[in-house]
């Protein structure tokens, strides 16, 4: 069983690990402290719940607590996207696997597999932003790159252009994205969905 110190070891790079995470979700926008809440702390809770189940020798109820866990993730008040989704599954399952890994007292390994993880999300979100602009009409011009997206909207009462601030703080919220300005291109009022075009505009750092 680990000591004081181990285990403040341990909880400080699962902490750390998280907010490496954040980081890498909140990198095409701003995803809001809510968010940032959210997998920070489901990422500390499960590894202490996790561990305590060790310490109390709790052996069917670990499999059990680990069911729970996911399954509580389904039940939730608002709509959340696939992208979001996955970003709480990895803190999750990375907590997870660092509280097992406390016990066995393998520090090696939770350092291993946390690199490894973060490595291969960091992979995904290179490839996803190439893909994003290859896809969506980007263009790198001498001051940034610009590029657009379309999605469909489901709230036509903010579609009206007096209400361009609101359309656009909301679309912040839902998509955690940052566009500069927004087009409607049609609407469908027996859907009661709006086509709308995101515009974007990703200035160069050098």
């Amino acid at each position: 069983m680990a000591g004081i110190g181990e285990y403040l070891i341990y909880f400080i790079l699962n902490l750390f690990t998280t907010m490496l995470v954040v980081l890498l979700y909140g990198r095409w926008g701003k995803p809001g402290y809510n968010r940032i809440l959210l997998l920070v702390m489901a990422g500390a809770l499960v590894f202490v719940v996790i561990d305590q189940m060790f310490r109390a020798e709790i052996g069917l109820g670990v499999g059990f607590g680990l069911f729970a866990i996911f399954a509580l993730l389904r039940f939730r008040t608002v709509p959340i996207r696939l992208r979001d989704m996955t970003y709480l599954f990895t803190v999750v399952a990375l907590s997870l696997v660092n509280a097992l890994l406390l016990n066995s007292g393998n520090l090696e390994a939770m350092v291993a597999v946390n690199a490894a993880l973060l490595l291969t999300l960091g992979l995904l979100e290179r490839i996803r932003g190439r893909f994003s602009l290859a896809m969506n009409g980007g263009q790198n011009g001498g001051d940034g790159k610009r590029y657009t997206v379309r999605m469909t909207f489901d709230n036509l009462a903010l579609v009206s252009p007096l209400r361009q601030e609101e359309l656009l703080a909301d679309l912040r919220e839902r998509t955690g994205l940052e566009p500069e300005r927004v087009r409607v291109e049609n609407i469908n009022l027996k859907a009661g969905t709006a086509r709308l075009r995101l515009f974007f505009h990703e200035m160069n750092n050098k």
